[in-house]
């Protein structure tokens, strides 16, 4: 008994190591779609500079491609330990300092708001530790 005990913890942790990994590996895979959303809306701009049409099944499933994605984001944050969670903030602020995507701002707030949303600090229930690794970054330029 003590020894399947022993295998379940091990386990466990493997698996803690696994989901650690995979959940820094989503947010690249989340950051490349980002960009690519970008590209893909400025390539569809004429010389003028006015957005071509997009058909309207583009549109929804533009649409539906952002909802997913903002869930499954809440959901990753959520389910994140503490130490993958600090790991995933750090990699987000590094994104948002580094990155300037206007045509992809929606999808970025959406994992700014799972990113903020989701931990509050010890010391309050109200202090979001996201929002305070974030919002300087975001308002640096600002000052």
């Amino acid at each position: 008994n003590d020894e399947t005990n022993n295998q379940l913890s091990m386990l466990r942790e493997e698996i803690g190591y696994a989901l650690s990994d995979w959940s820094l590996e989503f947010l690249d895979r989340m950051y490349e779609l980002f960009r690519a959303a970008g590209e893909k809306e400025k390539v569809g701009k004429s010389a003028t500079g006015v957005a071509s049409h997009h058909s309207s099944a583009d549109v929804q499933q533009s649409r539906n491609v952002s909802r997913i994605a903002k869930e499954t984001m809440q959901q990753v944050f959520a389910s994140m330990s503490g130490e993958t969670y600090s790991s995933a903030l750090q990699s987000v602020t590094n994104f948002l300092g580094s990155e300037t995507l206007p045509f992809a701002s929606k999808d970025v707030s959406c994992l700014c708001q799972a990113a903020c949303t989701i931990r509050t600090t010890a010391a309050s229930d109200s202090s979001s530790l996201g929002l305070a690794r974030i919002v300087p970054v975001l308002t640096s330029e600002f000052e």
